[in-house]
């Protein structure tokens, strides 16, 4: 794998991810016109199955708006992973999140 932003995800074991992740961010790593922001998705045995990518033309997807969306990036990217079975990213210092699905009632 190169040193795209999805490459990084998809290397990013959940013991990495598990205290909290900033998104990976790459421009110009396969293609000098784009750019990505990335998260890896976990599932319910911590396993990394895959990851969420936003990717655009460099010249709009820059590493300031990428840190501009960084936030609701991390909200998706951790409601999918909990919709998936997984744990949050850092769930123990996010304390309005709702419990994952293995820690439900």
């Amino acid at each position: 794998m190169d040193g795209a932003a999805s490459a990084e995800a998809l290397r990013t074991p959940y013991a990495r991810a598990k205290d909290g992740l900033e998104p990976f961010y790459s421009s110009g790593a396969t293609d000098p016109h784009a750019a990505s922001m990335a998260l890896p998705i976990f599932g319910p045995l911590h396993e990394n199955i895959g990851a969420l990518v936003l990717s655009g033309p460099s010249m709009r997807l820059t590493a300031d708006y990428a840190k501009a969306i960084r936030s609701i990036f991390i909200e998706v990217a951790d409601d999918l992973t909990r919709s998936l079975g997984g744990k949050s990213f850092g769930e123990e210092k996010v304390a309005h999140r709702a419990p994952a699905v293995d820690e439900a009632v």
